[in-house]
């Protein structure tokens, strides 16, 4: 049976059974979340035999190269929740970049915590223009690929909430892929690209801006953009940056 674009056996022959037995598949599952185990084996098999699902055990996360402890078994391979604390912190690089390069407009500051309207989801940024609204994203591998046996809703939530909703109030939307951002942290590149991304998204309302060497990664939102634009009887603007020289 196949479950998220993963294979998994029967629940009533491997549910039961510890990761400590499958530590093979443990290994495999972690690999398709970017992730390597930074532990012993011996350790790793021994506490989970102990602790079960709720233990944590050290995990490298290989796009940014740190390690952390703050996920459980359980959470790692039941969501392919990823504990790192680089998805935070890129979103509070790009924050910072944007109240630096935009001094003379109205950015929210209250980062992480812009309420979607009449929902419970939240937008990362905005930036408010008398001509213009602009929301923004940082985008973690879960708004594109579904995690390991379950779908956490990311994807869903952008696609059927949070890019209906801007459209709706006429705000522009710029989206921008975290794992390309944090290895560009210490690039001036990073700074040009969210000062470039954010002046293209407030040019009219209901544009939506985007790095050209990441359409095809976005190509789920570009087309839910342009559908809610359609329906709503909004004029589809979608903006491309290209830049010359990036590291990926």
């Amino acid at each position: 049976m196949l479950v998220n674009k993963m294979s998994i056996e029967c629940g009533c022959t491997t549910q039961n059974i510890s990761w400590a037995e499958r530590i093979d598949q443990f290994k495999e599952n972690l690999n398709k979340i970017n992730c390597e185990l930074a532990e012993n084996i011996n350790i790793f098999k021994k506490n989970v035999r102990n602790f079960g699902n709720k233990y944590k055990p050290k995990i490298i996360h290989k796009i940014c190269g740190n390690t952390f402890n703050t996920t459980t078994v359980g959470g790692l391979m039941n969501s392919g929740s990823v504990g790192c604390c680089c998805k935070n912190k890129t979103e509070f690089l790009i924050q910072n970049i944007i109240e630096k390069c935009f001094t003379n407009l109205n950015v929210n500051k209250n980062q992480g915590l812009i309420k979607v309207p009449d929902t419970r989801c939240y937008y990362d940024h905005q930036i408010k223009t008398k001509i213009c609204n602009s929301i923004g994203e940082t985008d973690g591998p879960d708004h594109f690929e579904e995690t390991i046996r379950f779908n956490n809703g990311t994807i869903e939530r952008d696609l059927n909430v949070k890019i209906p909703k801007c459209i709706e109030n006429n705000w522009s939307m710029f989206r921008i892929y975290q794992p390309w951002a944090w290895k560009n942290k210490d690039k001036p590149i990073l700074k040009k690209v969210i000062k470039e991304l954010i002046n293209k998204s407030l040019n009219s309302p209901c544009t939506l801006s985007l790095m050209k060497i990441h359409k095809d990664k976005y190509k789920n939102h570009i087309e839910s953009w342009k559908n809610i634009c359609n329906k709503l009887g909004k004029k589809v603007n979608i903006e491309f940056i290209q830049i010359k020289f990036y590291q990926f």
